[in-house]
């Protein structure tokens, strides 16, 4: 009897051997372009929570980054599923995938430390304003480009490297 539960078991355990990587699909996105669209829907997941410029919140952003990259939600799950049995390819996109968002991360936490310190820079010229209204001697000069112009150019050259 224990020799027949013993086989039984060992039959058993041996039809139950993974499977876990599938067929590629026929329309398979090329990895390079699955960082791109994991990368945009990081961002588009995280985007729901916040409002958007018309105060709105839980918009769902993901069909504007399948437009962008010209496919499917079909096509990505199917190549997201493919993707997800290979462990190894895997792991390496979405590495990348993090370092993307943190180098997008460091660049917008910069822009916010400028923002403040020109928010400062402005409300001591105004202070500075008032003291020469009173005769009172100005202790910083104005600066000549608008926060936007700083900003802006700070954002695309963070970008580009």
């Amino acid at each position: 009897m224990k020799i027949v539960v013993s086989i039984l078991g060992f039959l058993l355990l041996a039809s139950c051997t993974s499977n876990t990587i599938l067929e590629k699909p026929k329309h398979l996105i090329p990895e390079d372009k699955m960082v791109d669209i994991l990368t945009d829907l990081f961002l588009a997941t995280g985007a729901k929570s916040v409002k958007n410029i018309h105060g709105k919140r839980q918009i769902n952003y993901m069909n504007l980054v399948f437009e962008k990259h010209h496919i499917d939600s079909t096509v990505y799950k199917e190549s997201n599923y493919y993707y997800t049995s290979l462990i190894d390819a895997n792991t390496a996109m979405l590495s990348i995938v993090e370092r993307r968002l943190n180098k997008i991360k460091d660049s917008l936490n910069t822009i916010e430390k400028e923002m403040d310190s020109i928010k400062m820079k402005l409300s001591i010229d105004r202070r500075d304003s008032l003291r020469k209204k009173k005769g009172m001697p100005v202790l910083r000069a104005r600066t000549s480009r608008k926060p936007s112009q700083i900003i802006e150019h700070k954002f695309t050259t963070e970008i580009e490297k």
